[in-house]
């Protein structure tokens, strides 16, 4: 829910901004004449993929083709502007990579033929797509340069913004005061702006003014944080912007429930809440509802808190339905662009044979009509294999998007349907607080989150069937720490251990039930509690796994065989499916050593 301004991209040459659809075709018809010139062909192709919006694809065909007509001519500034529209389309198209290289290909131009204002554009551009890539070192780098620019070039609206930017990426990174330098020279910079577009100087410093204000709620610097909100709530709610007055509306919400005005911070965040939804905004919809789950949670409204997560999953679920569906979207686009580049080097290829056999057809019919006839046969072959080839690549790339997608998805509703369960084992413990039947309810919801952190993982890092269990197990090991004895101190060190999710699912559960009995048992009575856990691969044929605790340790005549509890039997049966074998220790407390054959974990 943070405001950023985007640089603007690079300016076309000549005409408007305004495009219409007969405006395109009478340029599309233009570049089909045969008697037209290469520098004339070239500015209309530059129009067509700067006007081409609503296909990317299309677009970037444009681009490519106005590069190279502009390297044929040898006219430099053609090339600069082909790549940053190149540049513009393929970040459209979701390549933040291939966009970067085009941007440092046209700034590099440009910065020879000394055009300082549009290496600005390039520079910025540069540094805005290392910022969506999270890149903020790389981004810092190139907004200050384009800064230096605009300086020079005297763009005022421009150096506003790349301080906004450059500020925004200082807040990212956790540096709050530099931030707060770059917004307020923002500022200083719009306050003696006199010309140009007044609105685009008025949002800019609004936006400079709410960002400031989120800082310095980060700050803890309250009464100003406030009037800062205030100022930008009032300005964006005269020009009709619910997006930012809602997303500073909850920040003024934040702030006041830090102050300890929780009933305000609830409505501000209330209100926010209900702009969203009037303005359809989808993302500040399912921000707002996780934030009045919170509340309620920790008012114990746990029927609202319910509502409300319940709500905020929805639009989670709906959101990256979406981002699925443009992903999709844009590998289909990449492929289609992939398809027509092969046909236009196919083209390409046989046209520069053609000309090199214009020669030789002078000489003798005989050997045309040969020529011809062998190119055309190969024409056909070539065209014929590539269809084939292109036909088997699109089959094998669609069945791989398709496995890719039904796994994510199957892990991600398994990983939804065990929070739930998490979810409900925890509202029943709080209900039966003081019964006897809490513990278990508790024991059980701790077990089901340690498979729920195991799905997790399979979503998030998208992987097919396999588990990094070194960092599972420093995960579940914090939340643990975290749930029952936070007066522990955690020593991890983990070799790396990769699983198949068969293996990683009873080894996840046997973990979480040693690690929680050394919590329950290891802190009675000891001033300082301590948890080691360690993973050992150094052997080739086995891995050893140990959880230690400092406390009190095991009874005398305690039998691991023999004992009653629940949490132990499990642990035996699970070790029996992962073919190891567990042991015991009491030595300045108790220490588990799990011993597991990597042949027997394939």
């Amino acid at each position: 829910m943070k405001i950023f301004l985007f640089v603007l991209m690079l300016l076309i040459t000549t005409g408007g901004w305004a495009s219409s659809p007969g405006f395109i075709d009478s340029i599309k018809a233009e570049i089909e004449r045969h008697d037209i010139d290469d520098r004339v062909k070239t500015h209309n192709l530059l129009q067509l993929c700067y006007y081409v919006v609503d296909n990317p694809v299309e677009g970037l065909k444009y681009g490519q083709q106005a590069l190279l007509l502009a390297q044929k001519t040898g006219y430099k500034i053609h090339e600069a502007y082909a790549y940053g529209y190149i540049g513009m389309q393929e970040t459209r198209l979701g390549n933040n990579l291939r966009a970067t290289e085009a941007y440092i290909n046209a700034a590099n131009i440009f910065r020879e033929l000394g055009e300082v204002h549009q290496e600005g554009y390039a520079l910025a551009s540069i540094g805005s797509a290392f910022q969506r890539q999270g890149d903020n070192s790389n981004a810092l780098k190139y907004l200050k340069q384009g800064l230096q620019l605009f300086q020079a070039y005297g763009d005022t609206q421009q150096v506003a913004n790349c301080y906004l930017n450059i500020g925004e990426s200082f807040r990212k990174v956790n540096k709050p005061d530099s931030a707060i330098i770059y917004f307020n020279e923002g500022i200083s910079v719009l306050s003696s702006y006199k010309t140009g577009n007044t609105y685009q100087s008025e949002l800019t410093l609004h936006t400079l003014i709410g960002n400031i204000g989120i800082v310095h709620v980060e700050m803890g610097e309250y009464v100003s944080a406030q009037k800062e909100l205030h100022t930008a709530i009032h300005f964006f709610d005269s020009v009709n912007d619910p997006y930012r007055k809602s997303v500073y509306n909850a920040e003024l919400g934040k702030l006041h429930i830090s102050m300890g005005n929780s009933i305000l911070g609830e409505k501000k965040i209330e209100e926010s809440y209900l702009i969203a939804e009037a303005a359809a905004l989808k993302e500040q919809i399912r921000d707002f509802s996780l934030d009045l789950s919170k509340i309620f949670e920790s008012q114990q409204k746990y029927a609202f808190a319910l509502k409300y997560f319940k709500q905020y999953k929805m639009y989670d679920d709906s959101i990256k339905n979406v981002e699925t569906v443009r992903q999709m979207e844009q590998q289909q686009s990449r492929f289609e662009l992939s398809k027509k580049e092969e046909q236009i080097s196919i083209l390409n290829k046989i046209n520069k044979l053609q000309r090199n056999l214009a020669f030789v057809l002078l000489l003798a019919i005989v050997i045309f009509v040969v020529m011809v006839s062998v190119l055309f046969k190969a024409y056909r072959n070539i065209k014929a294999s590539h269809l084939i080839i292109s036909q088997q690549k699109q089959l094998v790339e669609q069945r791989e998007v398709e496995k890719a997608l039904l796994l994510k998805e199957l892990n991600h509703r398994v990983k939804n349907n065990l929070q739930m369960v998490s979810s409900l084992l925890n509202l029943h413990a709080r209900q039966l607080k003081d019964h006897p039947a809490a513990e278990a309810l508790m024991a059980g919801r701790y077990r089901v989150e340690a498979l729920t952190l195991i799905h997790q993982k399979l979503y998030r890092d998208d992987v097919d069937t396999k588990i990094d269990i070194q960092n599972y197990i420093e995960d579940l090991s914090k939340n643990l720490v975290l749930n029952f004895g936070p007066e522990f101190t955690l020593d991890l060190k983990l070799e790396p251990l990769i699983l198949k999710i068969d293996k990683a699912i009873p080894l996840g559960l046997v973990m979480n039930e040693l690690i929680t009995n050394s919590l329950k048992y290891g802190g009675n009575d000891n001033p300082a509690p301590e948890l080691k856990i360690r993973i050992d691969n150094e052997k080739e044929e086995e891995v050893l796994i140990t959880v230690a605790d400092n406390g009190k340790g095991l009874p005398p005549d305690f039998d691991l065989m023999q004992s009653k509890s629940f949490g132990l039997k499990l642990v035996n049966s699970l070790v029996k499916q992962l073919s190891g074998e567990i042991s015991y220790r009491a030595e300045n407390g108790t220490c588990w050593t799990l011993k597991l054959f990597i042949n027997k974990l394939k």
